[in-house]
């Protein structure tokens, strides 16, 4: 597949932040022309106007040159890409609220890994020991219902 220009490049991240080519003149301080003008391969930015694009942009000049992908395009998902741009977009609020989701969802992963552990070891433990028949016969027993509870109390 042959490489973007850069103008495509420039066009694809001004669409996914949904700008259009006034508004990112607006935060360059430029015309709206201008960035037709780039995007169209017309003209370039200077390398001062590059800095400040790829700042407003959120990229790195290299991944806005073509010269090679981003680290996080390399080795995250699209999902997982998208889940980074909605955090870096959204409020501080929102980031923290995020992040008190994440840390919830990380304790219970921990939670959940702990319990599968301890019942495998446990079950390793009575299988490999002489508790076995034991413990099955246990497992076969009845335990009190409430009805059970309810009939002694009558009886006495």
């Amino acid at each position: 597949m042959a490489e973007k220009k850069f103008g495509q490049r420039m066009t694809e991240l001004r669409e996914s932040k949904g700008w259009l080519q006034r508004d990112v003149a607006s935060r360059m301080g430029v015309k709206a022309n201008t960035i037709s003008n780039w995007e169209k391969g017309i003209s370039r930015p200077n390398l001062d106007q590059l800095c400040q694009l790829c700042q407003i942009l959120s990229v790195t000049s290299d991944s806005l040159l073509g010269l090679e992908e981003p680290p996080m395009e390399r080795t995250l998902t699209l999902p997982e890409q998208a889940i980074i741009r909605i955090y870096r977009n959204g409020s501080d609020e929102s980031k923290r609220a995020i992040f008190a989701m994440l840390e919830q969802f990380d304790r219970l992963q921990v939670k959940l890994y702990e319990t599968s552990m301890l019942a495998d070891c446990a079950t390793e433990f009575i299988e490999g020991s002489s508790m076995r028949e034991e413990w099955e016969a246990h497992k076969q027993e009845r335990l009190p219902s409430d009805d059970d509870a309810d009939s002694q109390e009558l009886d006495q």
